[in-house]
């Protein structure tokens, strides 16, 4: 069991891990503009897409 905890603690803690839940983070955050108005959403998309190829860049990793 203490294997399994000391493993998240080091996914936790790499920086590719923060760098990913960030990225997440962002994307949700993008999302919920775009649902807020229309006009977000053209200014928006562009970003929402790069933000989305990022994550799954890093999940490969």
């Amino acid at each position: 069991m203490s294997n399994k905890i000391l493993k998240a603690a080091n996914e936790k803690s790499s920086p590719l891990k923060k760098e990913l839940v960030y990225l997440e983070s962002q994307v949700k955050r993008v999302k919920k503009k775009m649902e807020e108005s229309n006009k977000n959403k053209l200014e928006l998309q562009p970003l929402l897409e790069v933000y989305e190829a990022a994550v799954e860049e890093l999940k490969k990793i």
